[in-house]
Order: structure tokens, then C-alpha cells, then sequence
């Protein structure tokens, strides 16, 4: 009997060591409830740069839970200032501001402290006293009587633990040791002490540190507790890839210390989490959010990269890319958590950053609207859904099933809409449905929909799924060659190719296509021209064949180049194999992968419902829509008035569109033939003053010279009727200032718009890379019947660092009717 259990157990370890054996399966218990979903995994340090940008649409649509910004008037980065986006966090729970960002470099007063540590002159005691508390005095009493001061958390200092202020110098070097960990106690203490004698109803956060260690947190904690100086909101910081397994054991580490001592449980805001390979990648980002959302912390994306893009959630100012589709649908989880767990051998397995690979998701239950949601990402192989105990819900007995998902399409790459995998009916069967999810790779993102059978729903199978070739996998031409980026790329292999720098460099696929049709080719790629200014950034020419057909693609630059966007272009293929090549023709740029799948373009875009009366259209390009509703009623988009029936059409921005209805009704929007009415104002037709019009070394004409120092320019519209329009301006901003190790410091250019004199809004153009390349900006004027002068100068309301601010280039203005 003995040597019988003995073979079994052998078997049963043996089958556990296997590869997967069977398809992994996340099963959601519908009848296990735990507490209400919330959005605490939506936080960004440094996400926001200015009133605008992102835009309002981009931060009100994903349910913003927390922010850290710079402190007000702050050198740290030329962008951030609290108080410039504070009308966009209306709805966060806490928005932190480390007051450290007072000062201009990273880490603080590095060289300078570094300096005098070996000239032997610093006193730690003396240097934050003399400079830092004056600094700190002036925030707080500004920020005090602020009208979002009740959210403000202070976050007196910011990964101190790396010794640089009150480390132990030792050999030329400084260690957070016993030594540095009692210098820190200390003035964590008196600064604290000084926040709360200016603003005794401050909000105090901290420690900061780099990372959870539990020494360092046990330590900090045991002597707040015994000097009465315990932080209100407890933050530390998660930046590896280690995070992801440890989060919960963090979390119960720290509740367990604050029972030791007698502390009631604080807020925990991890104030950055996720790494460079992370962010940005929706199927990692699955487990962050899973985890930080079942442990009811709330957590801020870190800033790895730029500061204007809600950490690589927006492609731009206004348009999603595929992380945002991770964190939109996440918003619109409502109700409470269900369990969920993993059946996967491969998850048993896992080392280092393995741990992205494996399966992970969340589920939510909504009983006011029986519907069950789940986002689920990981695992390379086909996956399962199983959910249990349905019969304990009110969904009935029959359900519909509904499954999409997003492929990850590099950092800044256009995402409009979700792709529809399967739409059916099913049967419950003794409480459970199976839902099987197709194999892609492990950057997809899934999101699973239940609700009452729905006879009037498409029934969808969708065999058009889109394939990956990862160019790594390519026969290198040349000097070309494979190597890993620092931040997040797409598909399984970790890599990109780069070394295409000369004639004769390239890459070489084969993609098989399953039928005669038209292609979408989405190359995923990065361009940064190698430049060493910001001036130096253009476009990029590649030599681009399919099968020996050739012609020239021009790429846009990127800043760097693994920052990578997404470039589509459609083909006419023939069913079977063909070869694929890029080679150098100029310039220098990197692939990371191909995406192809058939093409499909749907006349109907992207309508998601918002609220009983509110829409989120996402428009593919600025222009005007047709209108398709079950009732006329009158409405706003983006807060301009307009009117929604049947025969009218409708001026939509590229992106995000928020539409609220003055009733509930049904909506959708369908691309059209634009109709006439909108009027184009280029450059030339400008009545200038002060400015210039240039010529770019690509023809393009633009208007230059408008800045706080002066300079204007000015056009008239003779507006048929009275009411809201949009303007539409076409633009290039370069603009860069600050100094950051590994980041960007972008700055956003500023023009101030003002109607018949009055009126005058300030009006931020997210940067564009390069000074020659040209996006959009659309904002709101209202307009009288007739004449109407629309001035643009730069009012210099917002400089960093007291330097002049600049208006973008502006290469032309379209003015257009709200409704046509």
C-alpha cells in the first residue's frame, strides 16, 4: 500500500513539474462577494502637466483616484504644477505633493550636497533648516487656502532612503545605516513638527521610501509611534518586478506592524509602482491593478518616461492608446469584487519576471445591473474563464457573453476601439458557464462581459485575429541587431532590432496570410534620429518591401527610440507566405513588431455609454459625424452646445469626445462625407504683429514669433449664426527645458485665444516631438452672428521658472459649426 501512495504522489509531482498540461483558468465564484470595486489602481505621479493636457476627457474618463504633482512653483520638472491642473482632480480621494520639488534637480541637491560631503562642510541639520524649511513654509501657506486643500497630502520627503541628505558618508559614499536612519527620524520629525505649526490641519504623508523593507518601515513606524509624529497617510513606493508576487504580503506586513503598535489602520498610497518594462504594457499591467485593487490600497503609476500622458496611458492629449482601454474598462467596473482563482501548472513555475507571464484578472459583480465584468490578462497559451454559482445571482438562466480585447501597440500607438472576439447566448449549466479565450500573446488584455440573455445581440465569431511577428525573430540584414529595452515592448520576446544605421541594414520576416484581401499593417517602431538636442529630432525614411515591392515609409520621431508608436499602412495581399523586409534609407530607427490582420473599417464609431445620459464617443480624426439617435434631443459635446437628431451632423475632436443629453437616449455616431461649412485659415491668411510667417525646410508654411514677450496674430470669421464653435488648430511644439537623468522634460506650448477682445482662454498644445510634425488641438469659442476677430497671443500666465513661454508653431486654424 505504501510503495502504492508512493508511485502516486511520484506521478502527482511529476505532472505539476510538466509544462501546462491543460488550458489555464481563472475561476470567478459569483456567489463569493468581497468588498466594492473601486479605481485605486488609477493614480499617476506626474501624469498630468498642464490644464489641458492630457485633456479633461482623457482624466475624467478613466475615474482618477490619486495623483502626486509638483508642489506649486516647483523647479523639479517644467510641467506638473499642482495648482495648474487642479481643475482636473475635482474627483481624486488625494492628491500628494512632494515638497521636495521645490528644488531643480534629481535626486535633490545631489551634486551640490555631494560636494560639500567631500569638501566636509555639510551639516544635514543646517542644509534643511536654512534651505529647505523656507521653501517649505512658502508652499504650505500658499497651498492651505486652496479650495482642494482638504484632498492635499504632503509628502515632506521623497525616497530618502537612498542617504543623499542624511545618509552616513563613509569612503565617498553615503549609506542609509544605523547613522542615516537616526539622522532621518530626526528631521522627519521637525519637519514635520514645522508643517503642522503652518498648517495644523495638514495632511502628512511618508515615509517615502524607495521600496517596502521591512526593517526600514519597522524602525520609521516604532519611532513616529513614540515621538507623535505618525504620518496620516503611509507611503512607500513598489518598482520591481518582485511587486507583483509581494504586494499582498506588503500590505499585511505593514497592517501587522501598525497593530504591534497600537496605530489605527492609515490610507496607504503607493505613490509609484511599476517598472520601465511595465508601464505602459496593458497585459502586466493586469497584475498591478489586480493586486492593488484586491488589497484596497490605492497606488500612482511611476513616471519612467513622460509627463504629459498619464505614465503611458493616453497616446496624446486626447487619444487612448491600448493601456488606457485597461484602465477605461477597470472604471467601469461597478459593484463588489468576486473571488477569483488560478488553475494553471505554468504559474507554479515562475521566477523573475516570469511572473508577467502568468495568468492573473478581476471579476466584478454589479447586482442594480446583473452584470458581471472581468479583466484578464497572461499566460501564453489559450485561456478559460469559469464562472460558478450564477444560479446565486439574478442573470438567469440563459446569459449573454460578450469578449474583447486590446493588443498592446506600443507606448504612444492609437487604440479607437476594443476588437470584438465573441458575442453569444449561453445556457447555464448547474450554475456555470466556460468561456474560452483564444491564444495571442501575453501583452493582451481581455475583457469579459455577462448579463441577462440578450435576443437582439449580435452573435459574433470573430476569425479576423490579429497576428504578431516579433521582428527579433527575423533574419537580420546587415549591421542590424537584437537587444532589450529598458521600457515595455511588445509580444513575448523582450526586445526590439536596432543597428539599422547604414545601407544595407534591415530585417528581413515572413508573414503567411490566410486569404486574397486587404492587410492592416501595424509596425510598432521607435525613432529618435540619434540626435543630441531636441533640434535634432525629424522624420525617418525606411526602404520598406513586400515580396520585392518596394516604396519609402516615412516614421515620425519618437524622442527616443523605445518609445514606441505605431505606424498603419493597408496592402493588398495574396493568400499564402510573403516576405517582408525593412532596410536603412537615412536616418536610423528601430522595429519592435508586425501586427496584421484583415482590414475592416466600420463606418460607426466608438459610442461608450457614460451614465444615464452621457456618451464617450472616440473619434478617429477631427471632423464632422453623422448623427443616428431614437429621439432628438439637445446636448453638449465637450460643453458646447448642440443639438442630436437624425438629420444633423456633428464636429468631434480626434479622441475622446465626452457628449451629455439633456434625456436618455440611444446613440451612435457614423463616419461621413464632411460636410460644408468648416473654414480653413493656413498661415498666410493670418493679420500678424509682432509674428512671422516661416517656411520649414518640408514646405510647410507657419506662423512664429508669438510669446509672453509679445507678438500676435489674428483672423476674422464671419459666423452665420450665433453659438459655440470649435476650432481646430494645427500645430508643432518642440519645446523642452529642465534637466532629468533619464526622462524627458517636455514642455507644453501655451497660446492665449480671446474672441472680439474678450473671453481670452489659455490654450496648452501638448508637445509633438518635433519641429515638424503637426497634430491638433480643438477648443471651444462661442462666436456672434457676423464679423468676429479671433486673436491668439501669449498672455504669459504660466512660465517655469519665470522664463518667457512660447506659443506652437501654428501651421493653420479650421473654424467649425458645432452641428452642420
Amino acid at each position: 500500500m505504501s510503495k502504492l501512495l508512493s508511485f502516486f504522489v511520484t506521478v502527482i509531482l511529476l505532472i505539476e513539474a510538466m509544462p501546462v498540461a491543460w488550458t489555464p483558468t481563472m475561476t470567478v465564484d459569483a456567489a463569493k462577494q468581497g468588498n466594492e470595486v473601486s479605481t485605486r489602481a488609477t493614480g499617476h505621479l506626474y501624469g498630468l502637466a498642464e490644464n489641458g493636457v492630457p485633456s479633461d476627457a482623457m482624466t475624467n474618463s478613466i475615474d482618477i483616484s490619486s495623483v502626486s504633482q509638483k508642489v506649486v512653483d516647483g523647479l523639479q520638472h517644467p510641467t506638473g504644477d499642482v495648482d495648474h491642473v487642479k481643475n482636473q482632480l475635482n474627483e481624486c480621494d488625494y492628491i500628494v505633493v512632494y515638497l521636495q520639488d521645490a528644488f531643480s534637480t534629481w535626486y535633490y541637491c545631489y551634486d551640490e550636497i555631494m560636494q560639500m560631503r567631500k569638501d566636509g562642510t555639510y551639516d544635514h541639520e543646517k542644509f534643511m533648516k536654512e534651505r529647505y524649511f523656507p521653501l517649505v513654509r512658502e508652499k504650505v501657506e500658499y497651498l492651505k487656502n486652496q479650495p482642494y486643500a482638504d484632498k492635499l497630502v504632503y509628502c515632506i520627503y521623497n525616497e530618502c532612503d537612498n542617504a543623499v541628505w542624511f545618509g552616513n558618508y563613509v569612503d565617498g559614499n553615503v549609506h542609509y545605516d544605523e547613522t542615516g536612519r537616526a539622522n532621518f527620524h530626526k528631521a522627519w520629525k521637525d519637519t514635520y513638527e514645522f508643517v503642522k505649526s503652518i498648517d495644523p490641519d495638514a495632511k502628512i504623508g511618508g515615509p517615502g521610501f524607495c521600496d517596502y523593507e521591512k526593517v526600514k518601515i519597522t524602525e520609521f513606524m516604532q519611532y513616529c509611534a513614540q515621538n507623535s509624529c505618525v504620518p496620516e497617510i503611509m507611503i512607500y513606493h513598489e518598482l520591481a518586478w518582485w511587486s507583483i508576487p509581494d504586494w499582498q504580503v506588503h500590505v499585511d506586513d505593514y497592517r501587522a506592524l501598525e497593530d504591534r503598535l497600537g496605530i489605527e489602520d492609515l490610507p496607504i498610497v503607493v505613490t509609484e509602482y511599476g517598472d520601465m518594462e511595465t508601464c505602459g504594457n496593458p497585459g502586466r499591467m493586469v497584475h498591478f491593478v489586480t493586486n492593488i485593487e484586491n488589497s484596497g490600497t490605492y497606488a500612482q503609476m511611476a513616471y519612467w518616461r513622460l509627463a504629459n500622458n498619464l505614465n503611458d496611458t493616453a497616446a496624446d492629449d486626447n487619444s487612448p492608446n491600448s493601456n488606457w482601454w485597461l484602465f477605461r474598462k477597470y472604471a467601469e467596473m461597478e459593484g463588489r469584487l468576486l473571488e477569483t482563482k488560478i488553475s494553471s501548472v505554468k504559474d507554479r513555475h515562475l521566477h523573475d519576471g516570469d511572473w508577467f507571464l502568468s495568468y492573473k484578472g478581476l471579476a466584478s459583480l454589479n447586482d442594480s445591473e446583473d452584470e458581471i465584468r472581468i479583466i484578464a490578462a497572461g499566460s501564453e497559451n489559450k485561456r478559460a474563464i469559469k464562472i460558478k454559482n450564477l444560479d446565486k445571482t439574478n442573470l438567469g438562466k440563459r446569459v449573454n457573453v460578450k469578449v474583447e480585447c486590446v493588443y498592446f501597440k506600443g507606448l504612444t500607438g492609437i487604440v479607437s476601439e476594443p476588437i470584438v472576439l465573441r458575442q453569444y447566448n449561453s445556457n447555464v449549466s448547474l450554475g456555470n458557464i466556460n468561456i474560452n479565450i483564444p491564444g495571442t500573446d501575453t501583452d493582451t488584455v481581455y475583457f469579459v462581459t455577462v448579463i441577462p440573455e440578450n435576443s437582439s445581440a449580435d452573435i459574433i465569431r470573430n476569425t479576423n485575429i490579429p497576428v504578431r511577428y516579433e521582428f527579433e525573430q527575423g533574419t537580420l540584414l546587415g549591421d542590424a541587431y537584437t537587444y532589450d529595452s529598458a521600457y515595455a515592448t511588445t509580444g513575448e520576446i523582450k526586445g526590439m532590432v536596432g543597428g539599422m544605421e547604414k545601407t544595407g541594414d534591415g530585417v528581413k520576416i515572413t508573414v503567411n496570410v490566410p486569404c486574397d484581401a486587404l492587410y492592416n499593417f501595424d509596425i510598432i517602431y521607435g525613432n529618435a534620429n540619434d540626435g543630441n538636442t531636441n533640434n535634432d529630432r525629424d522624420f525617418v525614411n525606411t526602404l520598406f518591401s513586400v515580396d520585392g515591392n518596394e516604396q519609402v515609409l516615412t516614421f515620425p520621431n519618437t524622442i527616443k527610440s523605445e518609445y514606441t508608436d505605431c505606424y498603419t499602412l493597408q496592402l493588398e495581399l495574396k493568400k499564402g507566405k510573403h516576405t517582408v523586409e525593412f532596410r536603412n534609407n537615412g536616418g536610423t530607427f528601430v522595429l519592435d513588431s508586425l501586427l496584421v490582420s484583415r482590414y475592416y473599417d466600420s463606418n460607426e464609431i466608438s459610442v461608450l455609454k457614460d451614465g444615464e445620459k452621457s456618451y464617450l464617443a472616440v473619434a478617429p480624426y477631427d471632423g464632422y459625424y453623422a448623427v443616428y439617435t431614437d429621439k432628438t434631443v439637445s446636448g453638449t459635446v465637450d460643453k458646447a452646445k448642440a443639438e442630436f437628431s437624425n438629420d444633423t451632423y456633428i464636429y468631434l475632436r480626434r479622441g475622446l469626445n465626452e457628449i451629455e443629453l439633456s434625456e436618455s437616449a440611444q446613440l451612435s455616431l457614423i463616419k461621413a462625407e464632411q460636410p460644408s461649412g468648416a473654414l480653413k485659415f493656413t498661415a498666410d491668411d493670418f493679420i500678424l504683429n509682432g509674428a512671422r510667417v516661416k517656411t520649414d525646410k518640408y514646405n510647410v508654411k507657419y506662423i512664429d514669433g508669438i510669446s509672453s514677450e509679445g507678438g500676435s496674430a489674428k483672423i476674422k470669421f464671419n459666423a452665420p449664426e450665433s453659438g459655440a464653435y470649435r476650432i481646430t488648430v494645427n500645430y508643432a511644439n518642440n519645446l523642452e527645458g529642465g534637466y532629468h537623468a533619464y526622462n524627458v522634460d517636455l514642455i507644453e506650448a501655451m497660446m492665449t485665444v480671446s474672441v472680439n477682445g474678450e473671453n481670452a482662454q489659455d490654450i496648452f498644445c501638448r508637445n509633438t516631438y518635433s519641429n515638424f510634425t503637426y497634430k491638433t488641438m480643438t477648443f471651444n469659442v462661442r462666436l456672434e452672428k457676423g464679423e468676429n476677430e479671433i486673436t491668439v497671443y501669449n498672455s504669459g500666465s504660466t512660465k517655469f521658472n519665470s522664463q518667457t513661454s512660447f506659443a506652437p508653431q501654428i501651421e493653420s486654424f479650421t473654424v467649425n459649426a458645432v452641428n452642420a
